[in-house]
């Protein structure tokens, strides 16, 4: 399970803020599959077998096809790359290649040296009234990159069960002696996916336009996405990949990930802005109403979670603040509507008004 839902606001400390001078290369391993390919349940093995192998540096995900699990970013994705199941890319360098190839590719791949940009996490939030997920997004660039450059997130859920051939896994391992799937039947039932892709948040290539197309070593960049849960996702099962893509052409060669992270960790924010306000973590909120920047005077000290969300209870923004008590931090909400919000700083809150 990777997160518990509770009916209090609880607000954790999970951001990372990442300033380094290198960042680790890592590598996503998208797996194309689907439950009616027979010799898909060996790419699951093969798959687990380079994650245990290099735990700290890989990102695995199923893009299902055909079944009861694809959706329409992962169809794109398999058509463009895919020649055969299983196959899977890594960093999308070319072309899908077959599960024999996995474990030497990453090696290569992790040992071509660091990346040239870090993705991390700044926050990721989820209201399990409302079903939004808010994924803040931050890329902080080691090295020079010019061109299309695109965030991109990737929603998993894991312990995926369903009946029926769309989620019972067809299985031609049935009577290979000493394999792992040897005597589980074929096809077989209530099989359990994992790692599966249900959302890419910015479509199968990522956001266009949300990376300047010259970037400097050393500048950092920001990213949030809203998306909500659908009914059928089991929302103590999600976990989030964030990554930073090249967009260069129309071939295999001309597109690939440049570096990615994973995060299981979920902040669970269960608020409106119709509740009390609270503002013992508060010195003052300044000044109100705003043009956009906004002063925040806290009454606490240590690491603490800013969000501001609007009236219809969306987080606009989230950020961990190192807080001394009377020293003010200042946020910047220009881009948002003119209207009411909702500041919140540990479980305080403030209203605000933009005009």
């Amino acid at each position: 399970m990777k997160i518990k839902i509770f009916t209090l606001i609880i607000v954790s400390v999970l951001a990372t803020q990442l300033h380094a001078q290198s960042s680790t290369q890592k590598v996503l391993i998208e797996e194309h599959t689907g439950s009616w390919c027979g010799y898909c349940p060996d790419g699951h093995i093969k798959m687990d077998e380079v994650l245990a192998a290099y735990p700290n540096t890989t990102i695995g995900v199923m893009v299902h096809n055909s079944d009861g699990m694809d959706f329409s970013a992962g169809n794109t994705l398999s058509a463009f790359y895919v020649g055969g199941f299983p196959q899977a890319t890594l960093n999308r360098q070319g072309d899908a290649i077959s599960r024999s190839l996995w474990m030497s590719t990453t090696s290569s791949l992790l040992g071509a040296g660091p990346a040239s940009v870090a993705v991390s996490f700044d926050s990721v939030l989820y209201n399990p009234t409302t079903r939004k997920l808010n994924v803040f997004l931050r890329a902080s660039f080691t090295g020079n990159e010019s061109g299309d450059l695109r965030f991109n997130g990737i929603l998993v859920e894991d312990g995926v069960t369903g009946s029926g051939s769309n989620y019972d896994q067809t299985n031609y391992y049935n009577a290979t002696a000493g394999h792992p799937m040897y005597g589980l039947g074929n096809p077989i039932i209530g099989y359990v996916h994992d790692k599966v892709a249900r959302a890419y948040f910015g479509g199968a290539y990522g956001t266009s336009g949300s990376l300047p197309t010259t970037i400097t070593s050393g500048e950092e960049f920001t990213k949030q996405y809203t998306y909500t849960l659908p009914a059928s996702v089991d929302d103590s099962q999600i976990s989030v990949i964030g990554m930073v893509s090249r967009y260069a052409g129309n071939t295999t060669a001309d597109r690939e990930i440049i570096n990615a992270e994973s995060t299981s960790t979920i902040t669970i924010v269960n608020y409106n802005v119709g509740i009390d306000e609270e503002t013992q973590a508060f010195n003052a909120v300044y000044p109100n109403p705003t043009s956009g920047i906004v002063n925040i005077n806290p009454a606490v000290d240590g690491l603490r979670l800013v969000t501001v969300t609007n009236t219809l209870g969306e987080i606009v923004f989230s950020q961990e603040f190192n807080m001394v008590a009377g020293s003010p931090v200042m946020i910047d909400i220009s881009n948002q509507a003119a209207g009411l919000y909702v500041i919140k700083l540990g479980n305080s809150s403030q209203r605000i008004i933009k005009n």
